[in-house]
């Protein structure tokens, strides 16, 4: 079993401008919101681009394909020459061309099936299903081998809105590129959605939740599951009754994930096994159980995909979201080099014990000897033999849990830190009573030059006020109150030094700039203040 660390020289861990609040008396008394969804067709989230810069000079491999993200939604474009297919799940006939309302299939199986297999498609298919639902025998028991690209995407979507069309048994994707679902539901007593080895796949306005009263006993694993992709847009997206994950991405680069609901599963969101260049912002991440979010956590070494097998996620900014009632930390990073988190929102978090993780990544061999050998063979952190791995839960009650450096387990890593080039800066605790330690020790010691005890207290707010929220905005309650006059942000933010991971991965959008919150609104520096939101131009809530 190797554990993952950021090794000197290498990588940074940037947490500014942070609101984290644990059990206050405002957010015991929030009422449970609306989705917030954004419904990306409709351009309400259109100040949304341009949230995070991207960095200049792409590389060649990321341009080709894969643009780094920007915060702009996917733009799909006009192809031309589209094949259109209709489906009508009440009145359709599978017996009839499909090549409108009038003359609509039936099941969504036969539409698939007009799709050639194992081909580069010269021409795109665009499936409009017109309202209804549509039973496990009217959907592709395996959706695979469906080649679209940029000029001929395939695209299904709900002919009469969002919402309109409900899809009532798994949707099991392999093999398929260019694949667009848009305002689709998705329910089913099993994993609603699953993504293998798939290239730009976008989901917007699509609901993927499973069946049952309760995500602690739910028989429904993930409620979205992607694994090796590249090119993952998430738009709009409310995903969650699931008894491990709302979110689970291993192994997947290029994408975003925005403006988006993730809720009720013990994890909510996760980017590990060597994700890569994503942005995660103006989400709500709400009602989880250990964690929100996390870049990186653990995974089987034989999972991870070449170059990205030495860190557990790469170049991940997570910016403007909010996230409440966490039982665990809100978020943390576990083995990530370049990792950002700036103006984000925790509420209600951290009840089990701590409000940030900051912990090491875990890779073990979960059964492919020869796979994890082969990984290794190429230059990645892992172990070359099955082995287990073991857990101890943390049980003290502290701001942050920062990993002690330990043996990595392999010789080529040899002591492995989780708190190299870490910077917490321009942050405000709220966790109670001024007792609780800060969970340093080993981990941020006072000789680490960036991130130490005395660094940590002087650069950010412990438990000193109680944050000054709006219980129905989530925002600054005011224009002159102490989140709105908050001397201590960061300004400006610190860019990424040189891309130096190793192993030739490409590299990631090394600035760090996020110029607007998370409705859009320009953050100045008469403006600006911790967490999601900018404050008030007068008192609310």
């Amino acid at each position: 079993m190797a554990t993952l660390g950021q090794r000197a020289g290498t990588g940074a861990l940037i947490f500014a401008s942070l609101l984290l609040t644990v059990s206050t008396a405002a957010a015991d008394s929030l009422a449970e919101l609306p989705s917030d969804t954004a419904t990306i067709h409709s351009g309400r989230r259109a100040l949304t681009a341009g949230a995070v810069e991207a960095a200049a000079g792409n590389t060649a491999q990321a341009a080709a394909t894969f643009p780094l993200p920007t915060g702009r939604p996917y733009n799909i474009g006009r192809p031309a020459g589209l094949r259109h297919i209709w489906v009508d799940p009440r009145a359709g006939s599978d017996s009839r061309a499909g090549t409108g309302r009038a003359t609509a299939l039936r099941t969504l199986a036969a539409a698939w099936r007009r799709i050639p297999v194992s081909m580069r498609l010269t021409a795109g298919y665009h499936i409009h299903i017109i309202r209804g639902s549509l039973p496990t025998t009217a959907l592709p028991n395996y959706w695979e081998n469906r080649w679209g690209s940029k000029a001929a995407p395939i695209i299904i979507e709900a002919a009469d809105g969002a919402g309109t069309v409900t899809l009532k048994a798994p949707v099991n994707v392999f093999n398929v590129s260019h694949l667009h679902l848009i305002g689709l539901t998705i329910r089913s007593a099993f994993d609603p959605f699953h993504c293998e080895r798939c290239t730009n796949l976008l989901l917007r306005n699509v609901i993927s939740e499973g069946i049952c009263t309760s995500w602690t006993d739910c028989g429904v694993q993930e409620a979205i599951k992607i694994n090796q992709c590249r090119g993952v847009w998430i738009e709009g997206v409310v995903a969650g009754w699931a008894n491990d994950n709302a979110f689970d991405c291993v192994s997947c680069q290029y994408g975003h994930i925005i403006d988006s609901r993730f809720h009720h599963s013990e994890w909510g969101v996760y980017l590990k096994g060597g994700s890569a260049y994503f942005l995660v912002a103006n989400n709500l991440i709400t009602d989880h159980g250990s964690s929100g979010f996390a870049a990186g956590q653990g995974t089987g070494f034989e999972f991870m995909d070449r170059p990205w097998m030495q860190y557990e996620a790469y170049d991940i900014k997570l910016v403007n979201n909010v996230i409440r009632n966490i039982e665990g930390a809100g978020f943390g990073v576990w083995g990530c080099y370049d990792c950002f988190y700036a103006h984000n929102t925790l509420i209600s978090t951290g009840n089990r014990s701590h409000l940030v993780d900051i912990k090491f990544g875990e890779h073990s061999c979960d059964g492919d000897a020869a796979g994890c050998t082969a990984n290794y063979n190429a230059g990645g952190w892992g172990p070359r033999s099955v082995g287990s791995v073991v857990s101890v839960p943390n049980r003290n009650w502290q701001q942050l849990q920062v990993d002690d450096p330990r043996q990595s387990g392999i010789s080529r890593l040899g002591t492995v830190k989780a708190d190299n080039n870490l910077v917490l800066r321009g942050n405000v605790f709220y966790n109670g009573g001024a007792d609780k330690p800060l969970g340093v020790g080993a981990g941020c010691p006072p000789t680490n030059p960036t991130c130490n005890p005395t660094q940590l207290l002087a650069q950010n707010v412990f438990n000193k006020w109680r944050p000054d929220v709006s219980v129905s905005t989530f925002r600054p309650a005011s224009a002159t109150g102490r989140l709105a006059t908050y001397s201590g942000l960061w300004r400006p933010l610190r860019n990424f030094g040189a891309w130096s991971p190793g192993n030739a991965v490409p590299a990631g959008n090394l600035t760090n700039l996020v110029r607007l919150d998370r409705a859009g609104l320009a953050r100045t520096a008469s403006r600006n203040a911790p967490g999601a939101y900018v404050p008030p131009l007068r008192a609310v809530g």
